[in-house]
This record gives C-alpha cells, structure tokens and sequence, in this order.
C-alpha cells in the first residue's frame, strides 16, 4: 500500500515540475530583442508597406508575450497590450515583420 502512495507522489511531482519548467520558459522569452513590428486588434492587420515600425517598448507594455505561430518559421512573438484589446507582432528584423505581414495578408486589395 505505501509503496502505491510513493508512486503517485513521485508521478505528481514530476508532472508539477514540467508544468513550472514550461510557465518559467515563457516568462524568460527576452521580448525587447524583438524590435520591429506592428500592433493590431480582431483577426489580423491589413496589407501596409509601412505598417512595419521600430517598438517603443516603454509606451507600449507588452504582457502575456509568447512565441507565434507566422509564416517565416516562428520568428516572431505576440504579445498583449493593454490598450483597446491590442496585440503586438514583433520580429527581430524589419524584412522579417514584412515578410511575414505580406504572406498574411495575401489576396487583400490594397
């Protein structure tokens, strides 16, 4: 019997330890290396040439920043920001962001 208690103390301590390993890893994602980008709200931005600016990361108080799901091998991090319901694309160059915005955006007349 005690050893049934062992196992599933041993079972709820790894699992815990991997969930704390994975919310840790986020919170080191190093944003402000990110800097050029666009913010927009709802789905998606519309096809602008200009749209891809360097961040003001004192401005614009980015939380909750994770690594994106883009179309240019995950290069790229969303993060919330407070204002309106904003959410931040950034990239680590500005081809990258527009690379990345016109890929998106295909098929939208501009």
């Amino acid at each position: 019997m005690k050893f049934k208690y062992k196992i599933v103390i041993i079972f709820f301590c790894f699992f815990s330890t991997v969930k704390a390993e994975k919310k840790l890893s986020n919170s080191k994602l190093d944003y402000k290396k990110f800097i050029y980008g666009y913010s927009f709200s709802g789905f998606g931005p519309t096809w602008s040439e200009h749209l891809c600016k360097s961040l003001d990361y004192n401005s614009l108080k980015p939380f909750k920043c994770k690594k994106a799901n883009d179309n240019i091998g995950n290069k790229s991090i969303r993060c919330s920001l407070a204002e309106k319901s904003l959410i931040l694309a950034a990239y680590l160059t500005i081809d990258d962001c527009k690379r990345d915005l016109q890929m998106s955006t295909e098929g939208d007349n501009s």
